[in-house]
C-alpha cells in the first residue's frame, strides 16, 4: 500500500514542470527507486520509468533514453 502511494507520488513529480522538485526527488530518493526497480518485480515497470541516470551526455536520463545510445 505505502509502495503504491510512493510510485504515484514520484509519478506525479515526475510529471510535473518543476525541475527543482524533480531534482531532490532524484537525489533522495534515485538509489532506492533503481534498488526497487531491481528487486521488485511486482513494481518493476512502474519503477524503471522512474529511475534516472546520470551519462556524459546529460543528467538525469531516463532507462528509455539510455538504451537509444547502445
Amino acid at each position: 500500500m505505502i509502495i503504491k502511494r510512493m510510485i504515484q507520488l514520484f509519478t506525479k513529480i515526475m510529471e510535473g514542470e518543476d525541475e527543482k522538485k524533480i531534482e531532490k526527488m532524484q537525489e533522495v530518493f534515485g538509489s532506492v527507486i533503481k534498488l526497487g526497480a531491481v528487486e521488485d518485480a511486482k513494481n518493476r515497470e512502474k519503477l524503471v520509468s522512474l529511475a534516472r541516470f546520470t551519462t556524459n551526455q546529460r543528467n538525469n536520463t531516463s532507462f528509455d533514453q539510455v538504451c537509444c545510445y547502445f
